[in-house]
């Protein structure tokens, strides 16, 4: 008679364990956040922004290498302001999963026509991408976004409203 290996009873233990450890896994693997990019652009295909909220508007645009007012304005284009919106919104924003797709519970996110900041961005092949922003009333970490063409209110991973504002002043060096 051969030999029992003690260790045996452990071995399949640990199998055991291993494969109900797996089995949880892949059940909880569907309550993952996932996040979603603001936008698939680069950075140099923005030619103008324009950013609106109320009766206040400004724009943007970028004239060679420098971006300058677009419409009537004294004071130069803080350039920092610039490459912070762009790389924090246009290339690095991301965006997770969505509130409502409901209108009418667009004015509880301030996410409204009327109440949200407007933003628009014209690139270099004459499109334009848009989007509404507000400011998160419930956690102080992110804020709510919303395109043009999709009727759902989506929660940023971070704050976005620190980087535009429709005041001239705000992008004044």
């Amino acid at each position: 008679m051969a030999a029992k290996n003690p260790w045996t009873q452990y071995i399949l233990l640990l199998i055991a364990a291993l494969i109900l450890l797996g089995v949880n896994f892949m059940k909880n693997r569907k309550y993952v956040q996932k996040t979603e990019p603001i936008f698939e652009l680069k950075a140099d295909e923005v030619v103008e922004i324009t950013v609106a909220k109320d009766t206040l508007a400004v724009s943007l645009a970028k004239a060679d290498t420098l971006w300058i007012f677009a419409t009537a304005d004294t004071g130069e284009v803080n350039q920092s302001r610039i490459e912070n919106f762009l790389k924090n919104i246009v290339e690095d924003g991301q965006y997770s999963g969505f509130q409502t797709s409901n209108p009418e519970k667009y004015s509880e996110y301030g996410i409204d026509d009327e109440k949200a900041t407007k933003v628009t961005l014209k690139l270099a092949d004459a499109s334009e991408k848009t989007f509404y922003a507000s400011r998160s009333k419930s956690g102080w970490t992110h804020d709510y976004i919303r395109f043009e063409k999709d009727s759902k209110v989506y929660i940023t991973t971070k704050k976005i409203m620190i980087y535009f504002s429709e005041r001239a002043g705000f992008w004044r060096k």
